[in-house]
């Protein structure tokens, strides 16, 4: 966002379950990377989190959504490894979660550099049917293990969850009167979380 970066620590299991760690929002002119809240996210590929087995676990990778301020994002990106940190951008369609990644440093000719930087491509409309399904699912009663792709969440605020589900899948008339289905914000609603998520 222009003057905050919205950020979600998840913690991956077996069979993609998740949990959430940590949810924050570091505010700050996100084009200013000396002052802004850049040095935050600094901060967070810092800190550690208790694993529940005594072990303290760091962020293995970071995705940055690329889509704003994209030249401080990739300014930024560029001082980690990109085995640690990579530029995202959201994308409309694609036959897959996240895409093939593809190069943005240009030479002098203006020809992409492949052994430039690079930032990956994820399908929005993807990832957001993937969890609303994930969140569908149930506990089980029985004390057995959660289904594949279950969703823990510690006891955030009401509002985490209204933007977590802030979007809808309506259908839309195209130019040709064909129907197809659409993500749209629910009237009234924010999404951060979700996008962050």
């Amino acid at each position: 966002q222009k003057d905050r970066l919205v950020c979600e620590v998840v913690g991956w299991g077996r069979g993609k379950t998740s949990w959430s760690i940590d949810y924050l929002v570091l505010p700050g002119d996100t084009a200013d990377l000396t002052n802004g809240p850049w040095p935050q996210l600094d901060a967070l590929l810092a800190r550690t989190f208790p694993h529940p087995g005594g072990a303290e676990l760091a962020v293995r990778m970071l995705a940055v959504d690329s889509g704003y301020n994209t030249q401080q994002v990739y300014a930024w990106a560029r001082r980690y490894p990109m085995t640690r940190v990579i530029a995202v951008k959201g994308v409309q369609a694609g036959g897959a979660l996240i895409g093939a990644p593809t190069a943005v440093d240009v030479s002098d000719r203006g020809r992409k550099l492949t052994r430039g930087y690079k930032v990956w491509s994820v399908v929005g409309s993807i990832a957001k049917s993937e969890l609303y399904g994930w969140l569908r699912l149930e506990m089980p009663t029985d004390g057995s293990e959660p289904p594949p792709g279950f969703c823990h969440f510690p006891e955030y605020d009401e509002e985490y969850f209204r933007q977590l589900t802030g979007e809808q899948l309506l259908p839309i008339r195209t130019a040709k009167g064909y129907l197809r289905l659409e993500w749209s914000l629910i009237p009234g609603r924010q999404n951060p979380v979700l996008d962050a998520r």
